[in-house]
């Protein structure tokens, strides 16, 4: 007797999602990609999303509604099967919902729902994840990664974000290879890299010749000390025919700072020992007037060209367009 051999149908198992998307009284089941059912309200949807609005229709009648969803139901209550899975669900709902706002932990997990946001066009959700996406968690480790992220899921906030973030490190750790580079193209990369290569040029020269328009106060000591040998800097004040001569050790901090800027056009690269830890050494040694007051002079102007950097790298970020 010949044998037959049968296909098993392997049937889904499917699972309700934890309170409160587990409600009875839903109208509305949501069905995600890894089987787990939200059970939830129309109203609350359609409030949402004008997609999910235009999706549960008009009143036809009292009591009556269209549903263009799949045709599937559960215990007679409609199913839209989503194609994303049931953390990303939870979430939106989680927003939706007249309860606290989702805890967002990875990237990943904001890009997945900024992702369902544009697609049903969840206005206050995007405009909310918009914010969250300029956390410095998301992309203080791996600026690059985030860009390429915030370019393949269209997130603005991100790409300009993560741009500015990347002004941290020199242009050599820009070139690392992540996976997610493969998802943009090489153009959106370089213009990644020549708004780096302007920041640095525009960082550095505020520290680099022999005058220093940035600085409109006298009251440094460097600037009228009469006990130390002065450098060939000079510092214009308000513009005027006045100048002040900076002296040498503050002019050797001010070639570091040059230096550093080149590679990291950033406040943060000017901030680190290495660049001041010599001159002050000098200060300090050399002149009995300048050597006390050093350390502190020098934080302030830091401070002051710290700012002068992000004013600078900030304008080149809305020239460049991203």
């Amino acid at each position: 007797m010949p044998s037959t051999t049968t296909a098993m149908e392997i049937v889904p198992i499917y699972s309700d999602a934890p309170a409160p998307f587990n409600k009875r009284t839903g109208d509305i089941i949501l069905g995600s990609s890894d089987n787990v059912d939200f059970r939830t309200f129309k109203a609350i949807l359609a409030l949402a999303s004008p997609v999910f609005d235009t999706m549960f229709g008009l009143p036809q009648s009292k009591g009556e509604a269209v549903d263009e969803t799949s045709g599937e139901s559960k215990d007679g209550v409609p199913v839209v099967p989503f194609a994303e899975r049931s953390p990303v669900i939870t979430n939106m709902l989680a927003f939706c919902y007249p309860t606290r706002n989702p805890t967002l932990k990875s990237l990943e997990e904001v890009l997945d729902l900024w992702e369902v946001a544009r697609k049903y066009d969840m206005e206050a959700l995007i405009e909310w994840l918009g914010l969250q996406l300029v956390e410095k968690r998301f992309h203080e480790k791996e600026p690059v990664r985030a860009y390429a992220l915030g370019c393949r899921y269209h997130a603005d906030s991100l790409i300009k974000a993560a741009a500015q973030w990347s002004l941290q490190f020199p242009i050599t750790d820009l070139y690392k290879n992540f996976d997610e580079l493969e998802d943009i193209s090489a153009g959106t990369l370089v213009r990644l890299l020549k708004f780096h290569n302007r920041c640095s040029d525009v960082a550095s020269s505020l520290a680099a010749g022999r005058e220093f328009p940035w600085m409109t106060s006298t009251r440094y000591n460097f600037l009228n000390c009469s006990g130390c040998q002065r450098g060939d800097g000079w510092v214009p004040v308000d513009r005027s025919t006045e100048a002040f001569g900076a002296r040498n050790w503050w002019m050797e901090f001010m070639k570091n700072a040059q230096e550093a800027l080149k590679a990291r056009p950033c406040k943060a690269s000017i901030m680190i020992e290495e660049i001041s830890m010599e001159p002050l050494k000098k200060a300090q040694k050399s002149c009995s007037k300048c050597g006390p007051l050093a350390h502190m002079e020098l934080k302030d102007v830091i401070d002051v060209l710290g700012g002068e950097i992000e004013k600078v790298t900030s304008q080149i970020l809305l020239e460049a367009g991203f």
